[in-house]
This record gives C-alpha cells, sequence and structure tokens, in this order.
C-alpha cells in the first residue's frame, strides 16, 4: 500500500476534526515524513521497519535538533497514516505504532462544573423549537449529546443512524479519533429528545444531516453546517 495514498486517505479523515488547523497540522507534517521516507526509498508501507522509524526519530532529534514537542509532532502524523490502513498490520507495523514519545503538555483541560452543567442545561432548554423546520430541536439534540458524553464534533457528525441503541441507550462510536470503538451511554431525556428528533426529522444515513442534501453535517463548511461546527467547537 502506497503511504502518499494512505496519507491522502488520512487527511480526507481529518477534514472533519473538531479543530479547524486539525486538518493543516496533519497535512503539513505528513508531507515532512512522506519526504523524508521517500528520500530513503520506502514508498510503501511494506517498506517501513521499525528502525527505518527509529532513524527517522533519531534524525529529527539529533541532526535536526528539533524539540521534544515536534518531534512528537512528526511521530503523530506518522502514526495517523499507519493507523488509517484499514488491513492486517505486520508485526513491524504492530511495533511502530505502539511506539512510546511523551509530548509536552502545556494546557490542562478542565472538566465543566456542577454549576457550568447546570447553566448549559438550562441554555438547551432555552432553545427555541421552530415551528416549521424544527431546526431548534436539532440544536438542542447534538448539544445534549455533547453536554452528556464529550464527544469530538468528527465523532458526533459520522454518528450513524443504526448506531443508536434505543434500548440499551447506547450510540455505538465507530469513526473515533483514537480508530477504537466504544459504547457512549445516553439518559432517559436524550432519548426523549433523540426519539423525537429521529421522528421529526428521519434521517436515513446520518444521525444528523443536511436536510437539503442528505449529507453528513460537517465543521468545514461556509454554510448552517460550519455554524454548528462552530458551536460544537465552544
Amino acid at each position: 500500500m502506497e503511504l502518499k495514498k494512505l496519507y491522502e486517505s488520512m487527511l480526507l479523515e481529518k477534514e472533519g476534526q473538531r479543530r479547524e488547523g486539525t486538518h493543516a497540522f496533519y497535512k503539513a507534517k505528513g508531507k515532512k515524513v512522506l519526504e523524508y521516507f521517500e528520500n530513503k526509498g520506502i514508498t510503501t508501507l511494506e517498506q517501513l521497519t521499525y528502525d527505518e522509524v527509529n532513524r527517522f526519530l533519531i534524525d529529527l532529534k539529533k541532526v535536526k535538533k528539533l524539540s521534544e514537542k515536534t518531534v512528537v509532532d512528526y511521530f503523530s502524523a506518522l502514526r495517523q497514516i499507519i493507523l488509517i490502513y484499514t488491513g492486517t498490520r505486520s508485526r513491524e507495523l504492530k511495533k511502530i505504532v505502539e511506539i512510546s514519545l511523551t509530548k509536552p503538555v502545556s494546557i490542562h483541560r478542565k472538566p465543566l462544573t456542577d454549576e457550568q452543567t447546570a447553566l448549559f442545561i438550562d441554555f438547551i432548554d432555552s432553545i427555541e423549537e421552530n415551528k416549521n423546520n424544527h431546526r431548534g430541536l436539532k440544536e438542542k439534540a447534538i448539544f445534549m449529546i455533547s453536554l452528556q458524553s464529550g464527544i469530538r464534533c468528527n465523532e458526533l457528525v459520522n454518528i450513524l443512524v443504526n448506531q443508536v441503541d434505543f434500548d440499551s441507550q447506547t450510540i455505538h462510536l465507530v469513526a473515533t479519533k483514537s480508530h477504537k470503538e466504544r459504547n457512549m451511554p445516553f439518559d432517559e431525556d436524550t432519548k426523549s429528545l433523540l426519539e423525537r428528533y429521529i421522528n421529526v426529522f428521519q434521517p436515513k444515513t446520518y444521525l444528523f444531516e443536511n436536510e437539503k442534501t442528505g449529507e453528513r453535517l460537517s465543521p468545514n463548511r461556509r454554510s448552517e453546517e460550519r455554524r454548528v461546527g462552530k458551536e460544537c467547537r465552544s
């Protein structure tokens, strides 16, 4: 499998990421990664070895004298290129993706306090539901799922209708940043809200779709979907 094709597929996946800079980040770092290995005559996944990756990391640290954070960023791009491959990974590739580099943390995110959560719920309850297009109902569903789960915006827009299980009150997430599937539970209030939302909008494929095109919402579009994306990031 060509590294360049995996890189392009990875960028397509990153287009819907929560932050607008995610796509640009992986585009720039991934391009440099490809250039390095192409200069070494490595253009396919099968040619990539654990030793070559270690040489790459040593080159970044010792030769180019890049910071620890920058080295981690480049390796992160390489790792994402490998993880986009859906076939069976060789022992070499498994060793590569399991390489552990410590990334310096400069910002610590804090969860919402009980008071902030209560204010957010009050805000959701205050959203008016337009009788003509019920736009407020969709916004309520998006906000409530985001509040309960801390779900990333890219994960939210990729939820399929058939991944919502009302019996177990869970949403089975497949398209995740870590590439690991997981179940996201929701409470009775959210269940009632989602049932009402699906009954009104009747989405066909994705839980949250563009009503005109039927496509999934995208935080990168200059339209209503872009506005919803900004709300997800706020």
